[in-house]
């Protein structure tokens, strides 16, 4: 399970805005469709203002957590000394994470930081030299050991084991009593909570718990000084050469400017029957969305805020167009060279207008949206851009071209792209539990034997999200499909090291 973020937030009001004097500040927070709740109170005879210039008050940071699959709203309401209430402003914390410096609306100004969790990486290799094996026991001709790393508890003087090498042997010494450690990748914050200067107890012991030898160096220690001793039953001098990889945190990369693009794919074949009758997956009304409509809206109204011109690259696929083809991945615009549309809501009604327009046909093909992703992707890289893209495909049915599915994902994989499959009906969907890589990475080997190179794909069965009284339980399944984002967005730019994008 992911830990979620915490974000620090820091509120200033500009208090002359007001014709009254301004005495309580309250701050709620909502998320998805749950009722608001109170996250903080601020009253002016409290103590907790940090400081005042020119009228603009600045109240002491709160902690709030940041969910990515959910909406989430803060709201900030003032009362004056009547105790009415003089105005409020509602946000999103993306909105404040996104932009560049503070975030100011009306006579708000936002700072919001994430309280830093340390993802960076020890590359550590290790070498013993003019090491002296431990005493072998009756009947022993080597000894398995372990290189322990145990960290200083603050204030005291105790030590908790937080690493642990693969085992190696006495029988690995050379004939020049060197004895060289497999590399070793270690997470800092593991290590010694993300502290490079916190002192660590570093001891070779054998598996039966046997401390041979020991020497007390912090991350930072070693390296600068790499060349040490170690001292007890075994010795030897240790040379260490180490590097710190920085990894960056997900709401990093959100704040440093790097975009997330949403692009959709919805199911127009035969099976999901014609949308003006009411059985229908695609039929709405006056008074009633289809559950194609409300699938797409949850899930792309949470991503909207992350796209900073908010532009969708949407599509239809299995109808025959205008052109008089059928198409397996064309512009819900039904205008070839128009792929984007602003706003999913206006999304929604072309996609209402496109069914007017085009005849149901069929098969069900995944593999041409994908590769359509991939083509814009590569061409974004090509000219130095990185955007991560999540592709929504909602289908009522598995994919009859499901090889070439499973290749386009081996393609996919490897790029900056999350690949998300929503089914709704009541048709069979094995198959696409089986590109949901939760599941088996190894069943999404290409064609030619390859290995897909990481989980990009999260499928899920809308009729699993419905209450009892046959509801759509919509923040639930976005709550779902999106979760794992986060993870599968650092996966990639962790994989590559792309580096934090630059503001203009």
């Amino acid at each position: 399970m992911q830990l979620r973020p915490n974000l620090q937030v820091t509120i200033s009001v500009d208090t002359e805005h007001f014709d009254h004097a301004v005495s309580k500040v309250l701050v709620y927070e909502k998320l998805g469709n749950e009722e608001e709740q109170l996250l903080e109170t601020y009253d002016s005879e409290d103590n907790r203002i940090l400081s005042e210039d020119n009228g603009l008050v600045t109240y002491e940071s709160f902690t709030a957590s940041y969910t990515f699959e959910v909406k989430q709203h803060l709201k900030v309401e003032i009362y004056s000394n009547s105790k009415d209430i003089e105005d409020t402003v509602t946000f999103t914390p993306v909105e404040a994470l996104k932009s560049t410096g503070n975030f100011k609306r009306k006579w708000l100004v936002v700072n919001i930081e994430e309280e830093k969790v340390c993802m960076d990486i020890l590359h550590l290799d290790m070498k013993l030299n003019d090491f002296t094996p431990p005493p072998l026991g009756c009947c022993r001709s080597s000894v398995t050991l372990h290189l322990v790393a145990s960290c200083k508890t603050p204030g005291e003087d105790t030590y908790t084991t937080s690493y642990r090498s693969h085992h190696f042997s006495t029988r690995d010494v050379g004939e020049d009593d060197i004895l060289k450690l497999a590399p070793m990748d270690i997470s800092i914050s593991s290590l010694c909570n993300g502290d490079i200067e916190r002192e660590i107890q570093w001891t070779i012991r054998s598996t039966r718990g046997i401390v041979y030898s020991t020497v007390y160096a912090s991350v930072s220690k070693l390296l600068e000084e790499r060349i040490m001793r170690f001292e007890g039953t075994s010795t030897s001098t240790i040379e260490w050469n180490g590097s710190i990889e920085k990894k960056h945190s997900f709401l990093e990369y959100v704040q440093a400017g790097t975009e997330i693009q949403f692009m959709c794919s919805i199911d127009c074949t035969k099976s999901n029957i014609v949308h003006y009758q009411k059985d229908s997956l695609h039929f709405s009304d006056e008074k009633t969305e289809s559950p194609y409509l409300k699938a797409l809206k949850a899930i792309g109204s949470i991503l909207e805020p992350y796209d900073s011109d908010q532009m969708i690259p949407a599509f239809l696929f299995g109808a025959m167009c205008p052109s008089g083809r059928v198409e397996h991945c064309f512009p819900i615009s039904l205008v070839h060279d128009i792929e984007e549309l602003h706003g999913i809501e206006t999304v929604g009604d072309h996609l209402r207008r496109a069914l007017d327009l085009v005849e149901m046909s069929g098969p069900t093909c995944f593999s041409p949206t994908i590769n359509h992703a991939i083509e814009r992707v590569n061409t974004e890289l090509e000219n130095d851009k990185v955007v991560y893209h999540i592709v929504l495909i909602l289908t009522d049915g598995e994919p009859t071209d499901f090889t070439q599915t499973i290749n386009a994902i081996n393609a996919a994989a490897k790029l900056p792209i999350s690949i998300i499959i929503c089914g709704l009906g009541n048709n069979n969907f094995d198959k696409l539990h089986i590109l949901d890589g939760d599941v088996d990475l190894s069943a999404l080997k290409s064609e030619e034997g390859e290995e897909c190179e990481r989980d990009c794909v999260q499928f899920v069965c809308l009729r699993d999200y419905m209450s009892e009284d046959g509801e759509y339980l919509m923040g639930d399944l976005a709550h779902c499909v999106l979760a794992e984002v986060p993870r599968q967005f650092n996966e990639w730019f962790h994989k590559h090291n792309i580096a934090l994008p630059h503001h203009d």
